[in-house]
């Protein structure tokens, strides 16, 4: 299928197999597969741009109530009292 405009970055492909549309970047078209039903072959429809670019970073924000947060720390500080504990019972059993 021959190029229509240089904006069109995505080709629309369809399966022949279920049907179901695909829309792949146009320089990768070729042995490609269903990505519903991993079949094929993908007949090329026309092309496509998309109205707004992929994502490429995911920002996650994280709310933590402060008693959790407490809890987490005060255990974080118990492990780490055991393991001080533990560091100079195995200092004492290698000195004696």
């Amino acid at each position: 299928m021959a190029r229509t405009s240089d904006t069109a970055d995505y080709m629309v492909t369809q399966c022949q197999a279920c049907g179901m549309l695909n829309v792949i970047p146009r320089e990768y078209s070729e042995g490609r597969v269903c990505a519903d039903c991993s079949g094929g072959p993908l007949m090329p429809m026309g092309y496509a741009i998309l109205q707004e670019r992929p994502t490429s970073r995911v920002t996650v924000q994280v709310d933590v109530e402060r008693d959790q947060l407490d809890r987490l720390i005060d255990d974080v500080a118990a492990v780490n009292e055991t393991v001080d504990g533990i560091i100079q019972k195995i200092g004492k059993i290698k000195e004696g």
